[in-house]
């Protein structure tokens, strides 16, 4: 494989269930562009200066505390390591590349838990924030297999949007911002948008072509790939659905008041047109007992889940606590 001698990373930051991996295709459609599934490269590598959110069979505490010790003598201190743990990464990311390209695109969803350390690491790297309506995005994780009312909710519906939007808030300068329901109808003018960001010119074969790259890894959203291949707005709707019942709704309408108009704002929402929208469904009864039963299985398991937070010394409440209403915010 021919090499080049830089390989800019693209950082796709979003949410899960947020049109990130059909995103992901279409940039890969570039020769430009290289991707893979989802590295999760960086999680690690951050996290071994945290002292929180890791259980481990080695006391991780101890191994942060010794990390930054090491750091502090080093010439330049932590801007060392980082200088490290970039060099790596970007090594990494140069032997992920073929012929002409100059770009690794890296989307990894968890990367919100460290959007921050990523653009103090990442200079010169672009950052495209994907930003889906948060209706929507509840609906779907709603509907996910799992149904995981635990930790799935909290670090994407909660912590994980919130560190975005306050990311992208103190570095509009440096990154950029699409929404899912503008890529996804096909504007060009949104598109253009980003591919200025990128310095690369727009190409429209690319939002047909998509269909032909293929991730590599197990990671990321094959039932979403294989469902759509090609753009289609049906997406933009099927929340509507999804969460009228009384149950969901309830639960919609605290997490938009918990949100915001200022966060929904940073995200290009107006949140009293969300908030109407959603009060304008009609209520149904389609999967109460269900949301019911998985509700209940959620508060027999809280405390189990209240242990493990306490083991890796998260310090943020149950999902439950913010769909009920009690979460602060973050």
């Amino acid at each position: 494989m021919d090499s080049i001698d830089e390989v800019t990373p693209i950082f796709l930051l979003s949410t899960a269930r947020s049109g990130s991996t059909l995103l992901q295709r279409i940039l890969g459609s570039y020769p430009e562009i290289a991707t893979a599934a989802e590295p999760w490269l960086l999680i690690p590598l951050v996290y071994a200066l945290r002292g929180r959110g890791v259980h481990a069979e080695y006391e991780h505490g101890t191994l942060a505390a010794a990390l930054e010790d090491f750091s502090a003598h080093l010439p330049g201190g932590q801007a060392d390591f980082d200088a490290e743990v970039r060099d790596f990464a970007e090594r990494l990311y140069a032997r992920s590349v073929g012929p002409g390209q100059r770009y690794f695109l890296d989307k990894t969803p968890p990367y919100f838990l460290i959007v921050d350390e990523l653009l103090r690491i990442f200079p010169d790297a672009k950052f495209v924030f994907l930003w889906r309506n948060p209706l929507a995005i509840a609906a779907s994780l709603a509907d996910w297999p799992q149904r995981n009312w635990g930790g799935l909710y909290r670090e994407n519906l909660f912590y994980g949007l919130a560190n975005l939007i306050n990311a992208r808030r103190a570095n509009v300068h440096c990154s950029h911002a699409i929404r899912f329901e503008d890529y996804v109808s096909g504007d060009v003018e949104a598109w253009r948008g980003l591919m200025d960001y990128l310095e690369l010119p727009f190409r429209s074969e690319s939002l047909s072509e998509f269909t032909d790259v293929e991730l590599t890894g197990r990671m990321g959203d094959k039932h979403g790939s294989a469902l759509y291949g090609a753009l289609s707005a049906e997406p933009l709707e099927k929340w509507r659905t999804t969460l009228a019942n009384p149950l969901r709704k309830e639960a919609a309408r605290r997490y938009l008041s918990w949100l915001g108009a200022e966060r929904l704002a940073v995200m290009g929402y107006d949140g009293h047109a969300l908030s109407a929208e959603l009060e304008a469904l009609p209520v149904g009864m389609d999967n109460v007992a269900a949301d019911v039963r998985h509700f209940a299985r959620a508060l027999i398991r809280e405390p189990f889940h209240a242990r493990l937070r306490s083991m890796t010394n998260v310090g943020r409440p149950s999902s439950l606590r913010y769909i009920l209403g009690a979460g602060r915010h973050v």
